[in-house]
C-alpha cells in the first residue's frame, strides 16, 4: 500500500524550508565571511591565507559560495525530517523546495549575466536545488 503525500502540508513545509534555507545561508555567509575577513586582516595569518588562496587559484568568496549552501542544505534537511515524519509528504516538500530554489536562482543567474555580475553562487545554489529535488524523489520512491 502506497502512502500519498499531504499536499497542503508539503506546500507549507516547503515554504518554511525555503525560509530556513535562505536564513541559514545568509547567516552562515555572514559568520564565515566575517571570520575570514578578520583572519585576512591579521598580519601573519592573513598573508598565509592569501598565499593559500593564491596557490589554490580561488578566493574566500568562492569558498563561501561552496560552503554556505552545504551548511544550509544540511540544516534544512534536518528540519524537514523533524517536521515531516511522513516520507511522501517530506519528499513532495523537498521537490517543491528544489523547484523553488532552481527557479529563483535561474532568474537571478540571468539577471547577473545581463548586468555582468558574479554567477558562481547562483550556479551552486541551482545545483543545491537539484539535490533537494533528487532527495525528494528518493523519499517518494521509497514508499
Amino acid at each position: 500500500m502506497q502512502n500519498k503525500p499531504k499536499v497542503f502540508k508539503a506546500i507549507f513545509t516547503s515554504a518554511l524550508a525555503f525560509i530556513i534555507f535562505s536564513v541559514v545561508y545568509i547567516v552562515a555567509y555572514l559568520i564565515f565571511g566575517g571570520l575570514i575577513s578578520l583572519l585576512l586582516k591579521t598580519p601573519l595569518i592573513g598573508q598565509l591565507l592569501n598565499s593559500l588562496f593564491h596557490i589554490r587559484g580561488d578566493s574566500p568568496m568562492l569558498m563561501l559560495s561552496l560552503l554556505c549552501p552545504g551548511i544550509a542544505y544540511s540544516i534544512t534537511m534536518y528540519t524537514q525530517s523533524a517536521v515531516n515524519k511522513d516520507a511522501p509528504t517530506r519528499g513532495l516538500s523537498c521537490i517543491l523546495l528544489g523547484i523553488g530554489i532552481v527557479l529563483l536562482q535561474t532568474i537571478s543567474l540571468v539577471v547577473n549575466l545581463i548586468y555582468d555580475e558574479g554567477i558562481w553562487s547562483n550556479i551552486v545554489q541551482i545545483i543545491t536545488g537539484c539535490i533537494f529535488f533528487s532527495a525528494g524523489m528518493g523519499y517518494i520512491k521509497k514508499t
